[in-house]
């Protein structure tokens, strides 16, 4: 357990330092390309900003699995390769389908029924695409950290409704990341003992370094990022929380979801104060 913890911090510090130099240079070359999308300020910003963050931690999977295949082989590390692929999976899987979301989608249609109506009709939105891909690579993930089929099944919906879930809430600067860092609090003063967060923890501190970015309004983390965070929170959870209190995330995930298609998830935030404080801190 201490090699994992010496990985995970290596890969963390690693990680924020490649993120502090990359991420400005990354938005930058987004802009020139002219990737840009308006935001709700009416300003034209660099979109799906999270394609940054995504490569910043896929690497630091990469060399965290590097590492920890290398000490295993000598015996000076517990192996939890298994969950640290489940993660990559989730992680480039999730973000790749948000980018192509990101970069083709037309908004014509909005919602899990708007874009199945469409799919009905034969057309295949990039929201339809999002789903059925997302779901796809939610299972994969989950059958490379669960064991038994009754748990790959929850795991997967966990990893997929999660995913969407943060989705939903980037529809304001910031609003993602603080779920993100919410989610992630709950889930280590839940368990914090377990080794995921060993592997969370790089992608923690890339996302605050994007953080003030996103904040500001000076870009989009987009369908990329707000799945790759979702993605990791539901591995998370997937590892980490016991059968029954899985159950009651995916419940709640649920819930989310039925709620998101009948109303609007940024008025319900307006209307709780608490929620409200939360989003609107930190921004300008």
């Amino acid at each position: 357990m201490e090699a994992v913890r010496g990985l995970a911090v290596l890969a963390t510090a690693l990680a924020a330092g490649a993120a502090w130099v990359m991420l400005p240079r990354f938005l930058a070359l987004i802009e020139r390309a002219g990737f840009v999308r308006e935001n709700f300020r009416g300003e034209f910003v660099p979109a799906a900003a999270g394609a940054g963050i995504a490569i910043v931690y896929a690497a630091a999977l990469m060399l965290v699995l590097a590492l920890q295949g290398a000490l295993s082989r000598v015996g000076q590390a517990e192996t939890w390769g298994r969950a640290t692929l489940a993660l990559l999976v989730a992680s480039l899987g999730l973000a790749l389908v948000g980018l192509i979301d990101d970069v083709l989608g037309d908004r014509s249609a909005t919602g899990l029924r708007g874009h199945l109506a469409r799919l009905r009709d034969g057309v295949l939105t990039t929201g339809a695409l999002k789903a059925l891909f997302g779901g796809v690579t939610g299972l994969a993930a989950s059958a490379l950290a669960s064991s038994g089929a009754v748990d790959v099944v929850i795991n997967a919906l966990l990893i997929s409704l999660s995913a969407n879930a943060f989705n939903l809430l980037d529809l304001r600067p910031g609003r993602a990341a603080k779920g993100f860092f919410l989610m992630v609090a709950v889930l280590w003063a839940a368990v914090p003992r377990s080794p995921v967060w060993a592997y969370v923890a790089p992608l923690a501190a890339v996302t605050a370094v994007y953080v003030p970015y996103d904040l500001r309004a000076k870009a989009m983390l987009g369908d990329t990022g707000s799945n790759l965070l979702g993605g990791a929170v539901g591995v998370a959870a997937a590892v980490s929380l016991s059968g029954l209190a899985r159950t009651a995330l995916l419940s709640l995930l649920v819930a989310l979801h039925v709620y998101a298609e009948r109303g609007s998830l940024t008025e319900l935030i307006e209307r709780v104060t608490p929620l409200r404080w939360l989003d609107r801190w930190g921004r300008e």
